[in-house]
């Protein structure tokens, strides 16, 4: 009977725990868990597991194996950056609407040959065969965190890589506009329209998810003096920014603040058309409310 060969059942441990998200990518991410009641990432820590004990058993030889996932590590983070890429260069959903691929799962499959690799590594120092059993332990569970650390930091790395390659001569203010939507333009807008010195009254937070956040504004706004909203009486300072609520989304749709406001004049900033109107009145919430203008108030 011919021997088996340990390194190849290693190797067969390795894409069946990249099976579920190779399935996933020609089909659509989620439906293991959606048909089969089975998270992709228990399929990964079970033949990781496995492949720990296999490694402790049977003591195949890694070191090709080592540079093998090392290099399809490399390979699919390449082909990830292109295909996003190609994605911000055309249209949202580019890639599956023209290949049939959800490329985004490509993050999920970097990510496990990452922990493979990391316990190939940690199995093969001369350290781990003194105390087998535990050093074993924690080169499975060390790999595994490295798995879903992984695919969340190249989540964040494309995002801002992929859209940076497909679009090599946009500016600072393009690139902000882009990541963060028209809300940076009406930022943009006030840190041109106050001075340095001057102080700007923030939107209730529950109204004006960015533009009510001290600590994201103040980015972009410093050395301005920020002003936050805590009751139900405008507190004195020299600007204030209305908002027409939900700005990034999600949450209360409710545009900010509600009630007339003194003004010396009002700015109406429209994200979409870039477009600013100024009227040299009193702040009216209903012109704020019917339209889903931005504002930036001077305040008596």
């Amino acid at each position: 009977m011919k021997k088996i060969n340990p390194t190849k059942i290693l190797v067969l441990f390795i894409f069946l725990s990249l099976a579920p998200f190779v399935i996933e990518m020609f089909i659509y991410k989620g439906v293991f868990a959606r048909y089969l009641r089975l998270q992709p990432n228990l399929i990964v820590l079970f033949f990781l597991a496995l492949g720990i004990a296999w490694i402790a058993i049977k003591k195949p030889k890694v070191v090709k194996l080592k540079n093998a996932t090392l290099t399809f590590i490399a390979f699919s983070f390449l082909i990830y950056i292109l295909l996003g890429t190609v994605e911000y260069a055309k249209y949202p959903n580019f890639v599956f609407s023209t290949y049939h691929l959800h490329y985004s799962v490509l993050v999920s499959i970097t990510a496990v040959f990452f922990a493979w690799f990391m316990l190939l590594v940690l199995t093969d120092l001369k350290s781990t065969k003194k105390n087998i059993l535990l050093n074993s332990i924690s080169a499975f569970l060390l790999s595994y965190y490295c798995f879903v650390n992984f695919s969340s930091s190249l989540s964040l790395i494309d995002r801002n890589f992929s859209y940076a390659l497909a679009n090599p001569v946009t500016d600072y203010n393009q690139k902000m506009e882009k990541y963060w939507g028209g809300v940076y333009s009406f930022i943009a807008f006030v840190k041109q329209e106050t001075p340095e010195d001057s102080s700007v009254v923030l939107p209730d937070i529950n109204a004006g998810g960015f533009t009510g956040n001290p600590g994201m504004v103040r980015y972009f706004l410093y050395p301005r003096k920020l002003v936050s909203f805590e009751s139900n009486n405008i507190p004195n300072a020299d600007f204030l920014i209305a908002t027409p609520g939900n700005e990034l989304g999600e949450g209360n749709y409710k545009f900010w603040p509600e009630v007339n406001i003194e003004t010396e004049w009002v700015k109406y900033f429209d994200v979409e058309k870039k477009l600013v109107a100024q009227v040299s009145d009193n702040y009216d919430p209903n012109v704020l409310g019917n339209n889903g203008y931005y504002a930036l108030l001077k305040l008596k």
